[in-house]
């Protein structure tokens, strides 16, 4: 299984550098990603599609990438709310006949909310949702803290953990991934949806990096997807 995921590495730089050709690439020298310690107007953080199956079984560590990047930009600021635009970029393939995510010619528009305690997501539209955020509602949130109490290892698109429908706050340390490594992440479940049927959620993130990884699944097929940060 960790070929197939070098192999899809691989196929993601190579993926990279076809975008690189259909799209207008950010300048990711001169733009910063969002930064949950200090968010400002300006900053601009760029995802990467991923696909992975078998939530609940750890053995199968399947997942791959697709040719989707999602843009999450922060355009107004007023106090400690950040007004965020997220949309597509031209070169994605649900932009082109492919339907792998929803509403994908749709920009969205969304707050993060800081507080003392959490960042949390504020969708204007009642029906389409951030497609990077997975809270279900504004109650939940992004801990502004580090986690330390369960190192868990990430090689692929799951924890370690075995699976279980429970709220877990763990953390990983020094992972790589798409090239970069981080000291250490924040690794944020939430699976306690998954017993009414509900999806479950992850989210992987560090107050100074923002947000590096977030996926959601199924309960029923055990299907995920996600996004993986891909400028820094």
């Amino acid at each position: 299984m960790r070929e197939l995921f070098l192999f899809s590495l691989t196929g993601l730089l190579l993926l990279g550098t076809f975008s690189c050709k259909k799209d207008k690439p950010l300048d990711i020298q001169t733009t910063p990603n969002i930064n949950f310690e200090s968010p400002e107007v300006g900053q601009i953080s760029k995802y990467i599609l991923l696909q992975g199956e078998n939530i609940k079984h750890t053995a199968n560590t399947f997942f791959e990438y697709l040719p989707d990047t999602l843009v999450a930009e922060i355009i107004e600021k007023e106090d400690d709310k950040y007004l965020i635009k997220e949309y597509l970029t031209e070169g994605s393939a649900s932009l082109n006949g492919e339907n792998y995510v929803s509403f994908a010619d749709s920009t969205l528009y969304y707050n993060l909310i800081k507080s003392d305690t959490a960042l949390t997501i504020q969708n204007l539209h009642f029906r389409i949702k951030s497609r990077l955020f997975f809270y279900p509602n504004q109650e939940d949130g992004i801990r502004n803290r580090e986690f330390h109490d369960l190192p868990v290892n990430m090689e692929t698109w799951k924890t370690s953990l075995p699976f279980t429908t429970q709220y877990i706050e763990c953390y990983v340390e020094n992972l790589q991934l798409l090239e970069r490594e981080y000291p250490h992440l924040n690794v944020q479940i939430n699976n306690l949806p998954m017993r009414s049927g509900s999806s479950g959620y992850t989210h992987v993130y560090s107050m100074k990096h923002g947000l590096v990884r977030s996926a959601r699944y199924s309960d029923l097929t055990g299907k995920g997807f996600g996004w993986d940060l891909i400028s820094n």
